[in-house]
């Protein structure tokens, strides 16, 4: 039944095979049919870009998916429905999110120290060590997908103002502005920082092109999430 309703969903998908509106690739990993798209419904419109450093290889899907999929969670910063982004290809962005190699990061983050492990923000540019992309830490039991929203989400909350804080007791929950690639200090991973939110993106919200009674849906981009979503939970 899986399988005849993502064959059924593929070919509405085609019926509807009007151009998206994309952003052409830097060519430093795949276009994504997720570029141009808003993450969150209210508030200030932050555009973000994702980097890769030539040379580096990164596990897992294109971080500029990643990125987008960490970003339109309602556990993540458009929670609060203050704030929204939409991922460009390009390096006038308002935030930039830069995977590089860690001697490359601790350049960068100068004159912050990340001795080599650690990733930064600086000014609109988010550091990230490759490192910790691909392997999160040698004491990080969550999985690297929630490692890697800590990470995205970490950074973001650094631009959008906020500080490092602590534990608030053994066996919590972190906050997400903890340091946790230092330590959990006695809590338990966390990525988000709403983690009491329904998990996934907003209704719609990142298939929406336009504001107001002028906004029209893509339709090929709703139904392609569909058809991801039910392979990936197949």
């Amino acid at each position: 039944m899986r399988n005849a309703l993502i064959i059924a969903l593929t070919l509405l998908m085609s019926a509807w095979a009007l151009p998206a509106t994309a952003i052409p690739s830097t060519g430093q990993e795949p276009a994504d049919p997720r570029d141009g798209q808003i993450a969150g419904t209210d508030g200030r419109l932050l555009t973000v870009s994702v980097e890769i450093e030539p040379g580096l290889s990164l596990v897992g899907d294109p971080a500029a998916a990643v990125v987008f999929d960490i970003l339109s969670d309602r556990r993540s910063w458009i929670g609060a429905g203050d704030v929204r982004f939409q991922i460009i290809d390009s390096t006038d962005a308002d935030i930039r999110v830069r995977i590089a190699s860690p001697s490359t990061v601790d350049q960068r983050c100068l004159p912050l120290r990340t001795v080599g492990r650690l990733s930064c923000r600086n000014g609109r540019s988010l550091n990230i060590n490759a490192d910790r992309w691909n392997g999160a830490t040698e004491f990080w039991t969550a999985g690297l997908e929630v490692y890697r929203a800590y990470l995205i989400n970490h950074e973001v909350g650094h631009y959008l103002g906020y500080g490092h804080v602590n534990c608030t007791g053994v066996g919590q929950r972190a906050p997400v502005m903890q340091q946790q690639t230092k330590s959990l200090q006695g809590c338990v991973e966390n990525g988000w920082p709403y983690p009491d939110n329904p998990p996934g993106p907003l209704p719609y919200a990142d298939f929406v092109d336009g504001e107001g009674p002028h906004a029209t849906i893509d339709i090929a981009a709703f139904v392609r999430r569909i058809v991801e979503a039910l392979r990936k939970h197949g």
